[in-house]
Parts: C-alpha cells; structure tokens; sequence
C-alpha cells in the first residue's frame, strides 16, 4: 500500500456493492493489461510472484538462471514491468470511471 504525503483526497462514502464493483473493475483491468505486456514479461511477473516464503526465494533464483541475469537484475526487471502495470491499470480504471 502506498501512502501519499500529499493532501488527501476526500472520497465518497463506499457500500459494498460499489467496492464490489471496484474489485471486478480492477480485476478485469489487471488482465486486460497482463494480456498487453510481452509474453515473456507477463510469464515473468505472473511466475515472479506465484511462490510463497522459501520456495518464493528459490524459484526467483531459478527465474533469475533460466534469464540469465542476477537476482538483483531480476528484481529490477521485475520493478519496471510493475510500473508499467500499474499505469496501465490505473489508466484503465480512470477509463472505467469516465464511462459510469
């Protein structure tokens, strides 16, 4: 979760329903985006986080090895394929948004 240092935004109470509603809007953005990235950079962001704990630790050692890159790199490679998610999936809720 992020937080913002800057001046909060005033939301409209929730119900529900409309948190609902953000959940299916923000589900079908993430695959709709997953589906826009390169399949090799979508098979790397999906396997990236698949693992839990210890098995989490080694299969991004393997991930890193079958890239032919550190671990390091692999995290940064991984970093830079979620920002460009993440604006994806922002612009496509900010769309949904406009629509309603």
């Amino acid at each position: 979760t992020q937080v913002s240092l800057e001046e909060p935004e005033l939301r409209e109470p929730t119900t529900p329903e409309s948190d609902e509603d953000n959940a299916e809007d923000m589900e079908e953005c993430l695959h709709s985006c997953l589906q826009k990235l390169r399949a090799e950079n979508r098979m790397l962001i999906v396997n990236y986080y698949a693992k839990e704990k210890q098995a989490k630790i080694d299969h991004r050692s393997e991930l890193a090895k079958q890239f032919g890159i550190s671990v390091e790199n692999l995290r940064v490679k991984v970093y830079r394929i979620r920002v460009s998610l993440q604006g994806c999936i922002e612009r496509c809720l900010k769309s949904k948004m406009q629509q309603k």
